[in-house]
């Protein structure tokens, strides 16, 4: 499943529409994880790249684009604002879910790891899903953000790996990151339907980058 919107929204027109929506226009939101000919004013948020600083393999950080959803891509009509996290596949065995709260891990001495519950196509799902976290909102993510290229900020993953060779002491293989990305609709009050409020909402997930 991958979803998407298309438009040429402005930042300033999608930073309004989250702002001043209507119910009714979140009620005639319209997604399509199917694809086909996107209607006017559809969007997509599409995860693009995983990418290690130089000279820090494990430093990492996301790129995405929130933009006009092309022919033959999933979408959402009308958007709003949206953002994208970097997670990672831990733990690393791959742990069944069937909620979000199931993957939440909080290491020794440090903040809680939130979780998410993953199916194969890598998005959220209440069944039969895979464990995934991100070890920061504040550095994992990027949002709320309108229309445009983007990146989330660099982080240094080393406690990732601490902990699975911790845990997992004989893995001997990389972690799987991905990105995944959401996109809301129409809303009318905060928090924006991405983060548990009301209103339509889309995900879309990128390819997963295994680092050693």
């Amino acid at each position: 499943m991958r979803l998407t919107l298309t438009c040429l929204l402005t930042s300033a027109a999608l930073l309004a529409a989250a702002c001043s929506s209507q119910d009714n226009e979140a009620s005639n939101a319209t997604t399509n994880d199917t694809g086909g000919q996107p209607p006017a004013g559809a969007m997509t948020v599409e995860p693009k790249k995983i990418v290690s600083d130089p000279g820090n393999l494990r430093k990492l950080h996301a790129t995405f684009s929130i933009r006009p959803a092309r022919p033959n891509e999933p979408y959402m009509a009308p958007a709003s604002v949206g953002g994208a996290c970097l997670i990672a596949k831990i733990p690393v065995e791959g742990k069944a879910c069937a909620k979000a709260t199931d993957c939440d891990i909080t290491p020794s001495g440090q903040p809680k790891w939130t979780g998410y519950c993953l199916g194969a196509d890598q998005l959220p799902t209440t069944q039969g899903g895979t464990c995934w976290v991100k070890l920061s909102d504040s550095q994992n993510c990027l949002k709320p953000v309108p229309a445009g290229d983007h990146q989330t900020p660099a982080m240094d993953m080393s406690a990732a790996y601490a902990y699975v060779a911790e845990t997992s002491p004989n893995w001997r293989r990389p972690i799987d990151w991905v990105i995944v990305g959401c996109l809301n609709g129409p809303f009318n009050a905060p928090p924006p339907p991405c983060a548990t409020g009301n209103g339509p909402y889309m995900h879309r997930a990128g390819q997963i980058r295994p680092v050693p």
